[in-house]
């Protein structure tokens, strides 16, 4: 095995902080002390919860005329806008944010089409 390629996996292995700035680490904690990703992201609950809905069709896997029944591989894209975020992290130039400290929605993930 090549010893830089070690040196690469030792280093992934033993850092598990992640890399980036102090101020940044400061401030996405301060934006997200109050943040629950359990919690829909609406000031109030009877508040509809706007969600944007896209298919990305990627590969079309089998078509069976005699059912009509068409398997495809696809992405489901879900995006919301999380209204309890403080304005000023949606507001600054490229939060980085992953999807664990986010608000998943409880969505279907398996879909069926009929026509």
């Amino acid at each position: 095995m090549d010893p830089s390629l070690l040196v690469v996996l030792i280093f992934l292995v033993i850092i598990k902080e992640s890399c980036q700035g102090p101020h940044e680490k400061r401030l996405l904690n301060h934006l997200l002390s109050t943040y629950n990703t359990l919690e829909r992201p609406v000031s109030n609950e009877s508040e509809p919860l706007e969600v944007k809905f896209g298919l990305t069709l990627q590969q079309i896997i089998d078509v069976d005329e005699k059912n009509q029944i068409l398997t495809t591989n696809a992405w489901l894209n879900l995006q919301c806008l999380a209204r309890r975020i403080p304005s000023s992290t949606r507001a600054a130039r490229n939060p980085t944010l992953t999807s664990h400290s986010r608000y998943k929605s409880d969505g279907v993930h398996y879909i069926i089409f009929s026509i």
